[in-house]
C-alpha cells in the first residue's frame, strides 16, 4: 500500500500503477482497470503531428473507453502530464486522479509508458 500526503494534509491511496515497456513505439495501448476501485479502459494513442506535449481526449462511448492522443511526446528524458487528470466514477462520492508519463526518443523505436491513479481518502 502507497498513501501519499499533500501539503494541506490530504491523503491519497496509489489504487493502480502500471509501467508499461512498449514491443514497438508506435503502438496503442490499451489499460483495462477493473477492480474494486474503478471500472474504466483508458486508451493512448501516439501522434507526431499536433503542438509539442498536447494531448487530445474524447471518450468513446461505442467502444466504453477514455481516449487520450498524446501528440509529439518524445523527449531526451520524459514527458509526464503537469496536473493529475480527475477520474469521475458512477455511484461514488470518491475521488481519482490519473497520471501519465511517457519515455520516448525520436528516430528511436523503444517506449516505456506509465499510468498511475490515486484514490482520495480520510
Amino acid at each position: 500500500m502507497i498513501v501519499s500526503q499533500n501539503k494541506n494534509g490530504q491523503n491519497r491511496l496509489l489504487v493502480y500503477n502500471e509501467s508499461v515497456l512498449m514491443p514497438d513505439k508506435d503502438d496503442n495501448l490499451t489499460f483495462i482497470i477493473e477492480n474494486e476501485n474503478l471500472n474504466y479502459k483508458i486508451r493512448f494513442t501516439f501522434s507526431q503531428e499536433g503542438e509539442k506535449y498536447s494531448t487530445t481526449f474524447w471518450e468513446d462511448s461505442n467502444a466504453g473507453y477514455l481516449h487520450y492522443q498524446l501528440n509529439n511526446w518524445d523527449s531526451s528524458t520524459y514527458v509526464e502530464v503537469t496536473k493529475p487528470v480527475e477520474l469521475k466514477v458512477l455511484n461514488s462520492d470518491s475521488k481519482f486522479w490519473m497520471k501519465f508519463r511517457n519515455q520516448s526518443l525520436e528516430n528511436k523505436n523503444h517506449r516505456k509508458f506509465q499510468l498511475s491513479i490515486w484514490k482520495e481518502i480520510e
